[in-house]
């Protein structure tokens, strides 16, 4: 008995340790947290600054109450507003916007059916209609906006949706690291009016981030959105994700990690027996690059159409079923181009552009921008992938490489040419760059185009190689090689070369 008795004296004591450890560390790391969000938005968006007005703690819990100001003047000149824009735009951030949240000390934290270990659990719950009740005064125009005006803007949004929505927002602190796992929903939404439709199933969000780093890796889902329009025509996205990973991030363009965007089933249904469905996939990836200080940037995407509308079947030729592309910029200087951008950004805000011509934006920062791209290392790729309906088996490809091959003082010259000598772009640039084209194709979906693919294969264009039609055309110092011979004759012939 005695030995029972010490165990629950010591988990006692152990907990009321935690309890008033939590209350110390929670304030602590929500400040820190603050500071750091602060110097995040002075970088980004400039002329937002949070604040921590006020935090009451009690023994078990603690309520805390946040300020969030907004300078209009700064962050109109970030969001390059014109006079009118600002004008309107200053009458709805005219006073702070105040949070209020919940915070409930672990070690054990409870909540609806869940039971979790953490030293705090914030917590935001609300309604639409009070969230609405409660920051319309904020943004409203009008020096006073009375309660039966208020109620009357609830009442038309109550008769507009089917069903309240509700909102949920809960973050818990880690008592071992500084990372706050984030979570949230808002409930199905249902609209329903003249004969238009719109429903939402509920949005589900969770986050991981920590007090040094308020940049979420975060993941957004919404399962079904259907809208309806009176015509009958039926819009249906299953499965929206958007994911956002970040593995090193400063502010929001100096930061490695991937930002994914999938829709599983996106359709289209003009009528009964009228519907189109795709699917959608993209994913931008900024990766560590062969130097320290060198990144490399690749955006994907993939489109697959899982059902053609019946017009479309009945076409004589194959229809593409999967599209694949990707972008790519290799080797460039990302925190010069983060230096760069905020520059160039601040000095347009403050350009009057029908004045003023906004190359002098560039101008003044030239010496910056030359340092973005590195002579023989950055590198533009460029590839399309196509794999088609009734030929599941006819694999096409395309790939196109260009090499950027600037000298210093190069930038500099091009802009004086585009700004006194814009006819000349064109021959300064093609003997800066470097570009190959390589193309595989199978006969089967080409049948009507063999007479131009034999006049091309008898310049030396392309060849017939594996049962493909194949071209690998090079262009560098103002010459054409196709498949390693000189066709630059060729090109002159056609047009293509001005040499």
């Amino acid at each position: 008995m005695k030995k029972i008795l010490s165990l629950v004296l010591i988990l006692l004591i152990v907990w009321i340790v935690s309890l008033l450890y939590a209350a110390h560390q929670t304030e602590k790391l929500i400040t820190q947290y603050i500071v750091k969000t602060n110097e995040f938005y002075r970088q980004n968006y400039l002329g937002i600054e949070l604040e921590l007005t006020k935090f009451e703690s009690n023994f078990f819990d603690a309520n805390a109450q946040y300020t969030i100001k907004i300078n209009s003047k700064e962050l109109s000149k970030v969001l390059n507003l014109n006079k009118d824009e600002f004008v309107k735009f200053e009458t709805v951030v005219k006073d702070p916007f105040i949070v209020n949240q919940n915070i409930q000390y672990g070690p054990i934290l409870f909540g609806g059916d869940n039971v979790e270990f953490g030293m705090a659990k914030i917590s935001y719950h609300s309604t639409l209609n009070n969230l609405i009740r409660a920051v319309i005064p904020y943004i409203s125009s009008e020096e006073q906006l009375n309660t039966k005006k208020l109620n009357g803007i609830i009442s038309d949004l109550s008769q507009v949706l089917e069903k309240e929505v509700t909102l949920n927002f809960t973050s818990v602190l880690s008592f071992f690291s500084n990372e706050i796992y984030s979570s949230g929903s808002i409930s199905d939404i249902r609209i329903n009016k003249n004969g238009i439709s719109l429903m939402v199933e509920e949005m589900t969000f969770d986050s991981v981030n920590s007090v040094q780093n308020p940049l979420l890796n975060s993941r957004l889902n919404v399962p079904n959105i259907v809208f309806k329009s009176k015509e009958g025509e039926i819009i249906n996205i299953q499965n929206l994700l958007i994911f956002h990973n970040f593995d090193k991030a400063t502010d929001e363009l100096n930061y490695l990690g991937n930002t994914k965007f999938g829709i599983q089933n996106l359709s289209f249904q003009f009528s009964a027996d009228e519907k189109i469905n795709l699917a959608v996939n993209s994913v931008m990836d900024l990766s560590q690059g062969k130097e320290p200080n060198l990144v490399n940037a690749k955006f994907g995407a993939k489109l697959e159409i899982l059902k053609y509308l019946k017009k479309a079947e009945l076409t004589p030729f194959d229809l593409p079923k999967i599209l694949q592309f990707s972008l790519s910029l290799n080797g460039f200087n990302q925190a010069e181009f983060a230096t760069i951008f905020y520059k160039i950004r601040d000095c347009v805000a403050t350009t009057d552009i029908e004045k003023t011509n906004p190359l002098v934006c560039l101008k003044s920062n030239i010496d910056n921008i030359e340092k973005i791209f590195v002579k023989q290392v950055s590198n533009l790729n460029f590839n399309v992938d196509v794999t088609t309906i009734r030929q599941p088996k006819i694999h096409n490809t395309g790939n196109i490489n260009v090499v950027y091959n600037f000298d210093k003082g190069d930038i500099k010259q091009l802009l004086t040419i585009i700004n006194d000598h814009p006819a000349e772009v064109g021959k300064f640039v093609r003997g800066k760059f470097i570009a190959n084209l390589k193309v595989k194709a199978n006969p089967e979906i080409l049948k009507d185009s063999e007479p131009a693919l034999k006049m091309l294969m008898q310049k030396n264009l392309i060849v017939k190689k594996s049962g493909l039609y194949q071209a690998d055309i090079s262009y560098q110092k103002e010459k054409f090689t196709a498949d390693g011979k000189d066709v630059t004759a060729i090109f002159q012939q056609l047009g293509m070369s001005n040499k």
